[in-house]
């Protein structure tokens, strides 16, 4: 169970003392260090005294068989922070990345901040991982002293927004999280917002369609390149739409559900995809599953996520790591954010509550 304690986790410090025997160390200019577990993908560029780390997994919906390295090495062309975040907005994935030049370095992440950095300036530079209680342990930062925000991240409204922080906010004082669309100068320990950088032209719904499925379509190509792939399946649009969009890849998709003890025979998370995936051809796996979990590995989910939900322990214990150790789950995240941005209203109104119930929630546009 070794290997698994902070899998696939990333510390960025300014000492080389961090204590990860068999983590890939990089020594960076400026006197950072980077420790990345090993079983997270890397990739490490240099050119004309610029360098580019990679962490994580980055595609091009247009050319599939491109490699992270491939894509690093088209990224580091560019000489400054502005043209790197605006060439990186072509690919899609979920990744870090850190640029370095000869007077700068910098962070940031994709466009969805799905690999999450979190960062603590305090006096000195500043040092970045992954897991906000990591950084906790290493900078010796305790939880906040504030009863408003200790309630907020032991509430329903946290739980039920995927864990979400407010904003940059976290259960720390003292550290952030770096938002969507946001670099970190790591020099200057500023926080700077780069998109949009002008307005976006407006194109018709139906070459927006056709523009996005063709983006899509070729981001789920591109993962099939490289790993083997499982996908959800239930009655909902979201995973539906993926669905078809891993037409051209169907036979290599592993199709699923789990089925959780609210399911029977009738519900329509069963019904429908097992319909569906039937009139296509394509086999779909309704996957049953034990409560039973390894002691240790417990301890190791708990202490790799801070707010860990011991509910999710049996699906991911005995299906994903047990029986599907080495697929990679393609998800619907994504797809949530870009509809739900027609429900607008009804976040703003549940932010709004938030902020009448917890009244440490500042500077929100409301």
């Amino acid at each position: 169970m070794e290997n698994l304690l902070y899998r696939r986790q990333f510390v960025l410090s300014r000492e080389d003392s961090i204590n990860r025997p068999n983590w890939i160390n990089y020594s960076l200019p400026f006197g950072y260090f980077l420790y990345a577990h090993p079983d997270v993908s890397q990739a490490d560029i240099v050119e004309k005294g610029k360098r580019i780390v990679l962490i994580g997994n980055i595609y091009d919906p247009f050319n599939k068989t491109y490699r992270n390295e491939d894509i690093a090495e088209r990224l580091i062309k560019s000489d400054k922070i502005e043209d790197l975040t605006i060439a990186s907005s072509a690919y899609a994935g979920r990744f870090l990345i850190l640029f370095s030049t000869s007077d700068q370095m910098f962070i940031f992440n994709d466009a969805s901040a799905s690999r999450k950095v979190y960062y603590s300036c305090g006096s000195g530079p500043a040092w970045c991982a992954s897991q906000p209680h990591v950084l906790a342990a290493y900078l010796k930062i305790e939880k906040s002293k504030d009863p408003r925000v200790i309630a907020y991240y032991q509430s329903r409204e946290f739980h039920n927004h995927d864990n979400s922080g407010v904003r940059n906010n976290t259960v720390y004082d003292n550290i952030k999280q770096l938002q969507p669309n946001h670099y970190l100068n790591l020099l200057e320990n500023k926080v700077i917002r780069f998109w949009p950088v002008k307005r976006n032209k407006l194109i018709s719904m139906t070459e927006g369609v056709e523009k996005g499925t063709e983006m899509l379509k070729g981001i789920i190509t591109s993962a099939n390149e490289r790993d083997e792939l499982m996908m959800a399946v239930t009655a909902g649009n979201d995973t539906r739409l993926l669905l078809a969009a891993s037409r051209d890849v169907s036979e290599n998709v592993f199709y699923y559900i789990n089925n959780i003890p609210r399911y029977d025979e009738k519900h329509q998370d069963i019904v429908i995809p097992t319909r569906l995936l039937d009139k296509v051809g394509l086999k779909f796996n309704i996957l049953d599953y034990s409560n039973d979990v390894d002691e240790d590995f417990k301890k190791v989910f708990f202490q790799n996520n801070l707010f860990a939900i011991e509910g999710n322990l049996p699906i991911i214990y005995n299906t994903y790591y047990k029986r599907f150790p080495n697929k990679i789950n393609h998800c619907r995240d994504g797809l949530v954010i870009s509809h739900e941005i027609f429900s607008i209203l009804t976040e703003r109104t549940s932010l709004l509550n938030c902020w009448q119930r917890f009244g440490f929630i500042r500077g929100l546009n409301m």
